[in-house]
C-alpha cells in the first residue's frame, strides 16, 4: 500500500511533466522565448510600421510633387497646345480666307474662260466663214481671170488682122482641089486688111485649081498685085454669093469654101442671089471690113 509521501512525490513528478513530455522548466524557457519573440516581433512591426509610414509619407510626398509637376507641366503643355491650336486655327482661318478668295478668283477666271471660249468659238466661226468667203472670192477671181483672159484673147483676135498663113492656104487648097475649075471673082473694101485677106484667099483658091476671073459690069475696080480686077464694096465681114441659077453647078463648091474658111478661123456667110445687078458667071467672094 502506498503512503502519503509517496503520493506527493508522485504528484510532483507528474507536475514537472507536460503531457508526459515537457517539464516546467521547459515550458518556462519556451514561454520566455515566445514572449521575447513577441516583443521583438512587436518591435519589428513597429519599426516596419514606422518605415512603412515614412516610406508611404515620402512616396505620397513624391507622388504629390510628381503630380504637381505633372499638373504644372501638363498645364504648360496644354497652354502651349492651346496656343498652337489657336495659331493653327488662325492659320486655318487665314487659309480659308485664301481658299475663299481663290474660289472667287477661280469663279471669275472660269467665267472669263467661258467668255473667252465663247469668243474663241465665234472667232473660229468667223475665221472659217472668212476662209470660205476668201476661197469663194479666190475661185471667183480665178474664174474672172479666165474669163478676162478669154476676153483678152477674143479682143486680141478681134483686133488682129484676118490672115491666112501659107500652111492654112495649103490646107484650104487641099480641101477645095476636088472642085477645081470653079470660077470666082472678088469684091473688097478699100482697106489694107480686107485687101490682104483677099490676096490670101485668091492664092489658096488658085492653088486648088479654081479660076480667078475679073469682075464683070462693075464700075468701081481695084487692081492689086497683078490679080484680076476686083470690085469695090462697102461691107462688114465676108459673104460668098452664088446665083440661084448655078446652084446645081457650084452648090457643093461654095459650101466647101465656107467650111474651109471657117475651119481656119475666117468667118463667112453663104448667100444665094437672083438680082440682075450681079452676073451669074462666077462665085462672088465679097470681103468687107472686119466686124
Amino acid at each position: 500500500m502506498m503512503t502519503s509521501t509517496e503520493g506527493s512525490t508522485a504528484t510532483t513528478a507528474t507536475t514537472k511533466r507536460y503531457n508526459g513530455d515537457m517539464t516546467l522548466e521547459s515550458l518556462e524557457f519556451w514561454s520566455w522565448w515566445f514572449n521575447v519573440t513577441v516583443v521583438l516581433l512587436t518591435a519589428l512591426l513597429a519599426i516596419a510600421g514606422f518605415f512603412a509610414w515614412k516610406f508611404s509619407s515620402e512616396l505620397g510626398t513624391r507622388k504629390d510633387d510628381a503630380l504637381s509637376r505633372f499638373q504644372i507641366e501638363s498645364s504648360r503643355l496644354i497652354a502651349q497646345a492651346n496656343e498652337r491650336v489657336a495659331q493653327a486655327e488662325a492659320r486655318v482661318a487665314e487659309a480659308n480666307k485664301g481658299i475663299e478668295g481663290a474660289r472667287r478668283e477661280t469663279a471669275v477666271l472660269s467665267r472669263e474662260a467661258a467668255l473667252s471660249s465663247e469668243r474663241t468659238g465665234k472667232l473660229e466661226l468667223e475665221t472659217e466663214t472668212q476662209r470660205k468667203l476668201t476661197a469663194e472670192a479666190t475661185e471667183r477671181g480665178k474664174q474672172l481671170e479666165l474669163e478676162l483672159e478669154k476676153t483678152r484673147l477674143e479682143l486680141a483676135k478681134l483686133k488682129a488682122p484676118r490672115t491666112l498663113t501659107p500652111e492654112q492656104q495649103e490646107r484650104i487648097a487641099h480641101k477645095l482641089r476636088q472642085f477645081s475649075e470653079t470660077p470666082f471673082d472678088c469684091f473688097v473694101s478699100q482697106d489694107t486688111e480686107p485687101i490682104d485677106l483677099m490676096l490670101n484667099i485668091s492664092d489658096a483658091l488658085t492653088r486648088a485649081g479654081w479660076v480667078h476671073k475679073p469682075i464683070e459690069g462693075h464700075a468701081a475696080e481695084l487692081n492689086v498685085r497683078g490679080k484680076p480686077a476686083a470690085g469695090l464694096v462697102i461691107l462688114t465681114g465676108i459673104e460668098v454669093q452664088i446665083h440661084i441659077s448655078r446652084l446645081d453647078d457650084w452648090s457643093k463648091s461654095v459650101h466647101a469654101l465656107v467650111a474651109a474658111l471657117s475651119e481656119e478661123g475666117i468667118a463667112a456667110t453663104l448667100k444665094a442671089f437672083n438680082h440682075k445687078n450681079e452676073h451669074p458667071n462666077a462665085i462672088h467672094i465679097k470681103i468687107g471690113k472686119k466686124p
